[in-house]
């Protein structure tokens, strides 16, 4: 009996995700809103919330919804999706590095036998990986290009530090008595 009603519920939870999804990509944003609304399940209002809000372009607001389902979830696929996409939208490489390594072993979790969907979630991992990846690499290109620049500009502060000694110094006392 208790089997029977927890596949009645992730049907019902399919298809309202299934509702949400067709709404959003109508790019009806107040429906799903409202149906957002109207999910009584906590964890399933979450995942609404953060898909609507990634999808409506608010990474911040995705990442915080997705968070808040990672309390009560924290190997849920969709929310590690949308808090690891949030991170790189973001560009917070530690985040997104953590979201999408989390991805990744939840995807390879899913199951024992490999499935679609199992191959699907650990692609879409291995994405937001490798571009957790490059905003790594882009940090650190970005603090070895701060370091040549601060190098050149100390240099050419000492350079004419000299050169204006040098002046100073040639302007110094004549070797002429004043009379």
């Amino acid at each position: 009996m208790t089997a029977t009603l927890l596949l009645l519920a992730g049907f019902a939870a399919q298809a309202s995700l299934e509702q949400l999804r067709s709404e959003l990509g109508a790019g009806d944003y107040h429906s799903a809103w409202q149906e957002l609304a109207s999910e009584p399940d906590d964890l399933m209002r979450t995942r609404m919330r953060a898909e609507i809000l990634y999808r409506a372009g608010d990474p911040v607001g995705a990442l915080d919804a997705a968070r808040a389902g990672l309390e009560i979830d924290p190997e849920q696929l969709d929310l590690l999706y949308y808090a690891a996409g949030s991170s790189v939208w973001m560009e917070d490489e530690s985040d997104a590095v953590e979201y999408s390594s989390r991805l990744l072993r939840a995807a390879e979790a899913l199951k024992a036998e490999p499935s679609e969907e199992q191959r699907a979630w650990k692609e879409a991992a291995r994405g937001l990986a490798a571009r957790s990846g490059a905003l790594i690499e882009r940090r650190n290109d970005l603090s070895r290009s701060l370091a040549r620049l601060r190098f050149v500009g100390l240099g050419g502060v000492a350079a004419w530090l000299v050169a204006f000694w040098l002046v100073l110094r040639g302007q110094g006392r004549s070797r002429r008595p004043v009379s």
